[in-house]
């Protein structure tokens, strides 16, 4: 097995974004982190402007980045947003605040659950 590439792409999360019959919106988010990395809390989410951010605060404790990585999954209820053109931004910051990685979505393009 190779040794994944650490680079600033490697956090960056897969999201997709869901909507069910009553208008509740749902982010899913996936991303890799070093196995000897932990996400301590649940996403934060917030408003700026039309748009909302969630964020996920990854912590290394000061640790060299193991070689095993693992998938860490989240699911996320987002406010409907107050907006048209709105959209979510999932961020993932490594040892708090630096950003280490983002995915945009528009919530015109939520799926229907």
């Amino acid at each position: 097995m190779s040794t994944p590439n650490t680079s600033f792409i490697q956090y960056s999360p897969y999201i997709r974004l869901t909507k069910d019959e009553s208008g509740n919106y749902t982010l899913w988010l996936v991303t890799f982190i070093p196995q000897n990395y932990t996400i301590p809390n649940e996403p934060t989410v917030s408003a700026t402007g039309s748009d909302i951010q969630v964020s996920v605060y990854v912590e290394s404790g000061g640790a060299t980045p193991s070689e095993s990585w693992e998938v860490h999954s989240l699911k996320v209820a987002l406010p409907t947003p107050s907006g048209s053109g709105a959209s979510v931004n999932a961020t993932v910051y490594l040892d708090d605040p630096e950003d280490e990685g983002s995915s945009k979505i528009p919530f015109d393009d939520a799926e229907e659950e």
